[in-house]
């Protein structure tokens, strides 16, 4: 009584799990043929639909912390296209826009700034003056991720 019991449950018991698993792989497929949607942020104001874009006011930082240690432990240089962020990893590779006068530049977040700071970005000296707005102090900028860490 036992060894047809155990045929029975080892040929249909494999089936069962052939067939769990051609489902797994047949997901799988389908993922590959067609991709569920990716949930982006896509912001009105601007013409921008990626994963990381962000509409905001930019500052910069520059001679009075010349030298010092950033959070990320490297030494800050007012020369260098750097940025402060409030939450995106450090090594991160921004685009920030200039959206007055359209000018862009590459950046690379190596410093932290307050969760309460208003402003979204606090870049470096040499950034802000790629930008033109070392006069103003301040510009409405846009972020975008160019590459992550």
């Amino acid at each position: 009584m036992r060894l047809p019991l155990i045929i029975f449950l080892l040929f249909f018991g494999s089936h069962a799990f052939a067939q769990v698993d051609s489902l797994q792989n047949a997901d799988s497929i389908s993922f590959i043929l067609k991709p569920k949607p990716i949930y982006q942020h896509h912001d009105t104001t601007s013409h921008c639909s990626i994963l990381y874009c962000k509409k905001g006011i930019a500052s910069y930082y520059g001679r009075s912390f010349h030298g010092r240690m950033t959070s990320s432990g490297e030494r800050f240089n007012m020369n260098k296209l750097t940025a402060a962020h409030k939450t995106l990893p450090f090594g991160t590779l921004l685009v920030v826009t200039n959206l007055k006068n359209k000018k862009a530049i590459i950046v690379r977040v190596n410093d932290r700034m307050p969760l309460s700071n208003k402003r979204e970005i606090d870049l470096s000296l040499a950034a802000a003056q790629q930008l033109d707005f070392l006069a103003t102090g301040l510009a409405t900028v846009q972020l975008e991720i160019y590459k992550s860490k």
